[in-house]
Parts: C-alpha cells; sequence; structure tokens
C-alpha cells in the first residue's frame, strides 16, 4: 500500500516540478522583456537630452516654425517616454507576480519532496522491521533446531 502512494506521490512531485520549471521559465521570460522596455526608456531620455543640449550648444536662432516644430517634437519625444515608463511600470507588476507564483511553486515542490522523502523512509524502516523480524524468527528457528538436535 505504501508503495502505491509512493508513485502518487512521484506522479505528484514531477508535476510540481513541472509547473517550478515553468513559473521559472515565465520569470526568466518577464525579467527579459522588463530589460530590453528598460533600455528602450533609457534610449529615449539620452536621445532627448542628446537632442536638447544640441538645441542649447549650438546656440541656434530658431524661426518661430521650427521652434514651433522643434518643440512639438520634444513633445513627441516626451510622449514615448512616458509611455515607456508606463510599460516598464506594467512589466515590473508583471515581473513581481511571476516572482510570486515562483516562490508558491518551489514552497509547493519542497514540501511534496519532503513529503515523498518522508514516505520513502517510512517504507524503508517498515521493510528493515519485516526484515529484522524474519532474522529473528530464523534465528529463533534454528536456536530451537539446535536444542532439539543437542
Amino acid at each position: 500500500m505504501s508503495q502505491a502512494r509512493l508513485k502518487k506521490m512521484a506522479i505528484l512531485l514531477d508535476i510540481a516540478q513541472k509547473e517550478q520549471d515553468k513559473a521559472l521559465e515565465t520569470l526568466g521570460l518577464f525579467r527579459s522583456q522588463l530589460s530590453a522596455h528598460e533600455e528602450q526608456l533609457a534610449s529615449l531620455k539620452a536621445y532627448l537630452q542628446e537632442y536638447i543640449d544640441r538645441i542649447n550648444n549650438e546656440g541656434l536662432r530658431l524661426m518661430p516654425i521650427q521652434l514651433q516644430t522643434t518643440q512639438t517634437f520634444i513633445d513627441k519625444l516626451n510622449t514615448a517616454i512616458q509611455a515607456q515608463t508606463t510599460k516598464v511600470e506594467e512589466q515590473n507588476q508583471l515581473v513581481a507576480r511571476a516572482q510570486e507564483a515562483w516562490v508558491e511553486k518551489r514552497a509547493r515542490l519542497k514540501g511534496f519532496e519532503t513529503l515523498y522523502n518522508k514516505i520513502q523512509k517510512n517504507i524503508t524502516l517498515t521493510l528493515d522491521k519485516r526484515e529484522q523480524k524474519m532474522l529473528d524468527d530464523l534465528a529463533s528457528q534454528q536456536f530451537t533446531q539446535k536444542q532439539l538436535n543437542a
């Protein structure tokens, strides 16, 4: 009966391992996406700063239409930066949830491993006791045989 329970537990252990592996894979994917979003945000911010620095350093006197075009471009860059910031924040939330899911799956797996090991230990102890009882019975029979033959 315990062997059957051990086999069932092994199946659950395997499923829990696969779930943990999948959660870890998802976490890695989300972290990778977060990194890409952060890099893109940093690039946008750096480009905006370079653009503003170039305008300031060149000391250009811009015509009203050029000024309006420049301001529109800067506004579009700021809008893109804000949108990218939102993506980074959303991706951070996905990473946090994926991290929590992975921690839960890992804890579940550890619980199954502990239970599996406990069942396996109990089976081993039961078998050891049976073996010892059989050896004791055999020794007793041999002793009785010797007493009868002597």
